[in-house]
């Protein structure tokens, strides 16, 4: 039975806090911080399989050299980053309210430093902006993938104390068989 007097099921969606799934591969709409960092090691990840293929199919791991071929593969590869990186970068200042044109900054030395300092740690607007709504929260996905590089670091940097010290207790040990006999 349909009362028309009946209060409705579901409050009216309010337009300030829409929201949109972003895509990774997407040049358009607005990400937060964390999807940025996310988007970036995405992007990097898929990048050197295929710049590691190029250099395998030219020959360099043969101790061949480099044919001029090879580069035409490895600038579009180039090109193709370079674009995201952009794209990524224009998103990521949509998402503090900011002109995409900003990201021309990244061009210029030192300031270059100050505008990754502005993408990865100012707070993007809440609801929506002249750029469109919010991104959706961030899945557990996003999150393991942004987290990724911190990982590398602590692994590099456990890898650089630990690696040192196993030899000199390899030498050591070598020293002491040697002793006895």
């Amino acid at each position: 039975m349909n009362n028309h007097y009946q209060a409705p099921a579901s409050a009216p969606a309010d337009p300030a806090f829409a929201t949109y799934q972003p895509r990774f591969l997407s040049l358009s709409g607005r990400i937060g911080r964390l999807r940025y960092l996310a988007y970036c090691m995405g992007l990097s990840l898929l990048t050197y399989p295929v710049i590691f293929a190029i250099f395998a199919f030219s020959g360099l791991f043969n101790g061949e050299a480099p044919g001029p071929l090879m580069f035409i593969p490895l600038g579009l590869v180039y090109i193709a980053l370079l674009v995201m990186t952009f794209g990524y970068m224009v998103r990521r200042l949509n998402d503090i309210d900011q002109s995409g044109w900003l990201s021309l900054l990244m061009l210029i030395p030192l300031v270059n430093v100050i505008m990754v300092l502005v993408l990865l740690f100012a707070r993007g607007t809440a609801g929506a902006n002249r750029y469109g709504p919010a991104p959706v929260a961030n899945t557990k996905g996003v999150v393991v993938l942004a987290l990724l590089p911190l990982l590398f670091v602590v692994l590099g940097i456990f890898a650089a104390i630990s690696l040192p010290a196993y030899q000199q207790y390899l030498l050591q040990a070598e020293q002491m068989q040697q002793a006895f006999e």
